[in-house]
């Protein structure tokens, strides 16, 4: 991993030396296994077909022992490191939780304006990119101004999960974009917040609750 970049406040991107062809062959293995296990009756996405980040919170990425994927969590763990001493000087004596998902956007699919969070949460949000060349992610800021950041592989982003974003999608759209996205967010945020440890059964009579289980600790 190289020097870390400072873009704005809350804002950051480093180089990784990650092994991409490893990685993009995991995360076609993964797609397999989470369409047939996870999101049978899951179809909807925003450009008008299933889109694989709408259920990062039913699995963790980092959860499957495939090749590359424990170097991707320590660059992460690393960076998360790096970016907090710069903001606060020091690494928060905060115990802190992270979800992990793929992002694979065919046909020039692409991820509309979003956030991750609300300011107050002072929790992060920050992605990977396996295969995004000749593409970018877009940040708008409260004040209304915006950045972008060009995606170029083995590039890791991380932010303040509340800053806007959006994907743009690569000029060769005969392959995919594939990025991995992730949150990081605080044990105390987590468990004062039903949406992050509940989910319901929908037709379950009781609408009985059950606790998340795809959330690890960094």
């Amino acid at each position: 991993m190289s020097n870390m970049l400072k873009h704005a406040d809350g804002l950051y991107s480093t180089n990784c030396n990650l092994n991409l062809e490893k990685l993009k062959a995991s995360m076609f293995q993964l797609e397999t296994v989470v369409d047939k296990h996870y999101l049978a009756d899951f179809r909807l996405d925003y450009k008008g077909t299933y889109n694989s980040s709408d259920e990062g919170s039913s699995y963790n990425l980092l959860l499957h022992p495939l090749p590359e994927i424990n170097a991707l969590y320590f660059s992460i763990q690393s960076f998360f490191n790096k970016v907090q001493t710069d903001v606060y000087g020091f690494r928060m004596p905060v115990k802190y939780w992270m979800q992990c998902w793929y992002n694979i956007f065919y046909d020039g699919k692409y991820r509309d304006w979003h956030i991750h969070g609300q300011e107050r949460d002072l929790a992060w949000h920050g992605f990977f990119c396996v295969d995004t060349h000749d593409s970018k992610t877009s940040y708008r800021f409260n004040n209304g101004q915006e950045l972008d950041i060009s995606s170029q592989d083995n590039l890791m982003v991380m932010g303040l999960n509340h800053n806007q974003h959006r994907t743009y999608p690569k000029q060769d759209i005969t392959s995919p974009r594939i990025t991995i996205g992730f949150d990081i967010v605080s044990e105390t945020l987590l468990m004062a917040n039903p949406k992050f440890i509940n989910k319901s059964f929908g037709q379950i009579a009781d609408e009985t609750p059950q606790m998340r289980n795809h959330w690890m600790p960094i």
